[in-house]
């Protein structure tokens, strides 16, 4: 039976929102919660992954109606999340990834509009963190309908 889909699609132009560094993310709000990311705040972002190489991925998923609620959306994004992790770990293993010495961030970044807490809990059990809201003058397809002016932004780095 199909349920929905999830996928993790490579975004060779950056994330939505530059994240702070992982130990910072570690504590910012859970899914949810979030404002508008101050000019200030981003040029420090900037500043502090300068001298990083952010391989960023964005999540994405979508279940019909009678798959929602039953965890189905949690169980599939971690194993996606799971065989992503493993992924980077031979990459780390192989001879380019252990020369990096480091400089290579993996982050997989999330939306999620404000008016569906489900998204939002289901980012927060996979361990995303906010990033900060979006805000843009376009809606964005989110939840089954136009949405915005803003939505959250979340990430994770792996």
């Amino acid at each position: 039976e199909h349920l929905g889909s999830v996928s993790l699609r490579h975004v060779a132009e950056g994330p939505e929102l530059l994240p702070p560094l992982p130990e910072v993310l570690r504590g910012a709000e859970e899914p949810g919660k979030g404002d508008v990311l101050a000019d200030a705040e981003a040029r420090k972002r900037e500043a502090d992954l300068e001298t990083k190489t952010l391989d960023s991925r964005v999540l994405g998923y979508a279940l019909f109606e009678h798959a929602q609620g039953r965890g189905v959306a949690t169980e599939a994004c971690a194993g996606l999340l799971e065989g992503y992790a493993a992924a980077i770990e031979a990459w780390r293993a192989s001879p380019r990834g252990s020369g990096d010495g480091g400089k290579t961030l993996f982050y997989v970044e999330g939306g999620v509009d404000v008016e569906n807490p489900g998204s939002q809990r289901v980012l927060g059990k996979l361990g995303f963190r906010t990033v900060g809201m979006k805000v843009q003058a376009e809606k964005a397809w989110l939840n089954g309908g136009w949405r915005g002016p803003g939505w959250w932004i979340t990430g994770k780095y792996m």
